[in-house]
C-alpha cells in the first residue's frame, strides 16, 4: 500500500523546530536530517507536513459536558505529548474509596497506547481532527479512518500503519514496535479492573473505548459479581488471592465474602489463612460472558 506521508504537501513553506529538537533528543544529533521529507522532485512530503510547525492535522480533547476542553498544534509528535500531558491534569492519580494505593480513572497505558495508535494510523486525506472525547463513566478515542487490519482482534498480528514513515520514525524512538502490542498493552492494562476494553473500527473511524476504573467498589452487588467472577475461574481461592486479583484490601474483600456467605452464595472450606472459598452454584464469569456478547 502506498502511504499518502509519499505525496507531496500542499504546503511548502515549512519549519520543524519542535520537531528537530524532538527527534535529536532521543535518536541523536543529526537524525532529523536523515529522515525522508521530500519527493524526487526536492519538494517537501506529507510526512513533512505531520512533522512540520505548520501541520494542518489536530488532536483534540472534548468533554461530553463542556465542550472542547483543548486544541493541539504544531508538529505532531509535539501534539501526542501535549495531549498526553492536558489528560494527565484531567486523568490524575486519585483514591478510591475499597481500593488499595492510588490509581487512576482511567489507566495511563491505555490512554497513551490510544493515543499513539491514532497518530500512526489516522487517515490524513480526511483532515479530520482525532478527538478523544470525555465522559463521567468512560473516555474514547476516536480516530479519521478504519485500522486497515486485523479482523480479529482476539489474535495477535502485525499491523499495517496508514502513516508508515510516522509509525516507523516512533518505532525507532521506542515508542511502538509496531506488532499489535498497542492494543494488548490496551488490553492488558484493564487486567484485574473489572472493566474490559473495546476497540471498533468501521470504514469512517477506529475507536478506542477505555471505561473508568474508579469505582467505589465498597458497593455490595457490583463487588459481590467480580468476587464470583474470580471464584468461577479460581474455586478454592484464599482471601489473599481475592484481594489481590481486585486490588482491595484484605479487610473489605473479607466482610464481602462473609456477606456472600450469609447470603448462600459462597461457602468457605479450612480455618485462619488457610480459608478458602468456592461458590455453591458453578458458573461461567461475568467476564467471559460480557466477551462473548460484544
Amino acid at each position: 500500500m502506498t502511504s499518502s506521508e509519499t505525496f507531496t504537501s500542499i504546503i511548502q513553506d515549512l519549519s520543524f523546530e519542535s520537531a528537530s529538537d524532538d527527534i535529536e533528543t532521543v535518536l541523536g544529533p543529526g537524525s532529523f536530517g536523515k529522515l525522508p521529507l521530500r519527493c524526487r522532485d526536492g519538494s517537501f512530503n506529507n510526512f513533512a507536513l505531520l512533522l512540520s510547525d505548520q501541520c494542518p492535522w489536530s488532536f483534540e480533547i472534548l468533554s461530553g459536558q463542556y465542550g472542547t476542553l483543548h486544541r493541539c498544534s504544531g508538529s505532531i509528535l509535539r501534539q501526542v505529548e501535549d495531549v498526553l500531558r492536558v489528560m494527565d491534569s484531567i486523568n490524575p492519580r486519585l483514591r478510591v474509596k475499597g481500593r488499595t494505593g492510588f490509581i487512576r480513572k482511567f489507566p495511563r497505558r491505555a490512554l497513551e497506547e490510544g493515543v499513539l495508535n491514532a497518530a500512526i494510523h489516522f487517515d490524513i486525506s480526511r483532515v479530520m481532527d482525532i478527538t478523544v472525547q470525555l465522559f463521567s463513566d468512560h473516555l474514547v478515542v476516536i480516530s479519521p479512518g478504519g485500522m486497515i487490519e486485523p479482523d480479529d482482534w482476539k489474535h495477535d498480528a502485525t499491523t499495517s500503519p496508514r502513516n508508515r514513515m510516522l509509525a516507523e520514525l516512533y518505532r525507532d524512538m521506542g515508542r511502538v514496535n509496531l506488532h499489535f502490542c498497542g492494543v494488548r498493552a490496551i488490553r492488558d492494562s484493564y487486567l484485574r479492573t473489572g472493566q474490559i476494553p473495546l476497540m471498533r473500527k468501521t470504514p469512517e473511524f477506529f475507536l478506542v473505548f477505555c471505561p473508568s476504573v474508579a469505582q467505589d467498589l465498597r458497593d455490595h452487588e457490583n463487588l459481590s459479581r467480580r468476587v464470583a467472577d474470580i471464584l468461577a475461574v479460581r474455586p478454592g481461592a484464599t482471601l489473599a488471592m481475592v484481594s489481590e486479583k481486585l486490588l482491595i484490601s484484605p479487610s473489605v474483600a473479607l466482610r464481602t465474602l462473609v456477606r456472600m456467605e450469609n447470603d448462600g452464595v459462597v461457602f468457605e472450606m479450612g480455618a485462619n489463612n488457610g480459608r478458602r472459598f468456592y461458590l455453591y452454584s458453578v458458573r461461567r464469569p461475568l467476564r467471559i460472558e460480557r466477551r462473548e456478547r460484544t
